[in-house]
């Protein structure tokens, strides 16, 4: 199936976990509050690193590995072992440390069921994503996004029923959260029989030890990167949860996930990107690689700039509208961290060459790099002033994660650029002249509707109208701005025209 047609479906899926996510943000600051949620972020995002540690780079290997080799079941069969003992390992240890002082010490005092409920959602989504990376190496993107999409709809149709008839509180939140993972694993798991390959007869299998040998030398190489990353994920929000409180975190942790939201669109690409950039450099076509690169990237990023400037302008609306009163005092973190998802694309995509190329090494070092500079910017900007820093808390640790982002996804994309023959100083240019753009759109539409006395709501549901037009007519003007010709633009428009008729 093609390409484009794959992509497609993603964004249709991601358009889909768009509105989820935008309901579950309505209802869930809300219902549990800046404290309560600052609690639920502050566990999850601890669980999700210590998974990201026991992953090192595995399902990376496992994804590049399966999509040059769709008809390996011995390499499936392998992996799906090693998640299971890695899985038994973090919910087990979890349930061990949980009510000892290191736990507590770890854990802010949260008792065992919340320490579990946590591991066990952590482990959760590390299996729904491997499945959805299975989908996509067998090339069944476009059934898979539809059955996950699905999935979506359905239970947050049962979480808005949930919290408009008793509400909902932390412990119930996680569970939820579980109930979703598995329901979408279950509805995705019987697409899993129609893998191609198997049904051409072309089946593989090798020995145990020439996977535990093939996944070793993709990824010992990274395994100090992701030590690090654990390391320095857990700092930056165990010392904003000690040092700041709960209700930074809460701050931090929506931002967070609006931040997330935003890149939902340009994440549709990012692992099909990764598997054809596999298949690319296992034929040694570089003209290919050089082309997706170059026509692909730029686009994405002008997609995650036009969310990113417009809310970014918009956050207190934003705030306002999922939180209320009680959360209007994230609103500065959170117009920084919209900010992420613009150069979380250029990282996200750029790291997919390394992925598939092996170069891993490189990518760990630039990683590292990029860690261990942040982390004394961080204690900087998050402690308080007492211990000499500048107590800025959620608002300091938003800024310390945009910048140095912004910094080390160039460096690493600086030595694409150099690998591939692209010009760096040219993205790196675009980078700056996209956003620049749309943020002048955004002034033009709030110039041209603040004479209008119209409710709050309405002008900020309107405010995203007039954008949308203003940012439309610069890329009709300089569809530069997306990396595309003006001719590509109307053969496009005229195409999509076509299907509707």
């Amino acid at each position: 199936m093609k390409l484009g047609h794959q992509y497609a479906a993603k964004l249709v899926g991601n358009v889909v976990n768009l509105i989820v996510g935008a309901i579950i943000l309505s209802l869930i600051p809300q219902a549990l509050g800046p404290a309560g949620y600052g609690r639920y972020e502050f566990m999850a995002n601890f669980f999700l690193q210590v998974k990201g540690f026991l992953d090192m780079g595995t399902s990376l290997c496992f994804y590049t590995r399966l999509s040059q080799r769709q008809g390996d079941n011995g390499l499936v069969t392998f992996y799906r072992k090693l998640l299971l003992g890695a899985s038994v390992l973090m919910i087990g240890g979890a349930l061990l440390l949980a009510g000892t002082p290191v736990g507590n010490w770890l854990w802010a005092g949260e008792g065992s069921l919340l320490v579990g409920l946590a591991a066990c959602y952590a482990v959760a989504t590390w299996w729904l994503d491997t499945t959805r990376k299975m989908v996509d190496a067998w090339h069944l993107t476009v059934h898979g996004e539809m059955l996950y999409a699905f999935s979506r709809v359905v239970t947050v149709l049962i979480l808005a029923a949930a919290v408009w008839k008793s509400g909902l509180k932390l412990e119930g939140y996680f569970v939820y959260q579980i109930a979703t993972l598995l329901f979408s694993i279950a509805v995705l798991t019987p697409l899993l029989s129609k893998n191609p390959a198997t049904a051409r007869g072309v089946v593989a299998q090798q020995p145990t030890y020439a996977y535990m040998r093939e996944f070793w030398d993709y990824s010992h190489p990274i395994a100090v990167f992701a030590a690090v990353g654990v390391l320095v994920g857990l700092a930056d929000r165990w010392i904003l949860q000690t040092h700041a409180g709960a209700i930074e975190q809460g701050f931090f942790g929506l931002a967070f996930q609006v931040s997330a939201v935003c890149f939902l669109f340009t994440s549709a690409m990012t692992q099909l990107m990764s598997r054809e950039f596999a298949v690319a450099w296992d034929q040694q076509n570089m003209e290919r690689m050089r082309s997706m690169f170059r026509r692909i990237i730029p686009m994405l990023y002008a997609v995650a700039a036009y969310f990113s400037v417009f809310i970014a302008c918009h956050a207190e609306e934003i705030v306002w509208l999922l939180g209320g009163q009680a959360w209007e005092g994230g609103t500065m973190s959170m117009v920084i961290m919209v900010l992420y998802p613009m150069h979380q694309t250029y990282g996200q995509l750029s790291s997919s060459v390394y992925f598939a190329t092996g170069q891993m090494r490189l990518y760990r070092n630039i990683g590292i790099a990029g860690m261990v500079a942040g982390l004394p910017l961080m204690l900087w900007l998050v402690l308080p002033v007492e211990s000499g820093g500048l107590g800025l808390g959620a608002v300091g640790l938003a800024l310390k994660m945009v910048v140095v982002q912004f910094i080390f996804v160039n460096v690493g994309l600086w030595f694409n650029a150099r690998m591939l023959s692209i010009n760096f100083w040219k993205l790196l240019a675009h980078q700056l002249i996209v956003p620049a753009t749309f943020l002048l759109c955004v002034f033009a539409s709030s110039a041209l509707l603040s004479p209008l006395a119209l409710p709050r709501l309405v002008q900020f549901l309107l405010a995203g109208v007039v954008y949308t037009l203003l940012v439309s007519m610069m890329i009709l003007l300089i569809p530069q701005l997306v990396g595309l010709q003006r001719d590509m633009i109307v053969k496009f428009v005229r195409k999509a025209l076509n299907s509707v008729k």
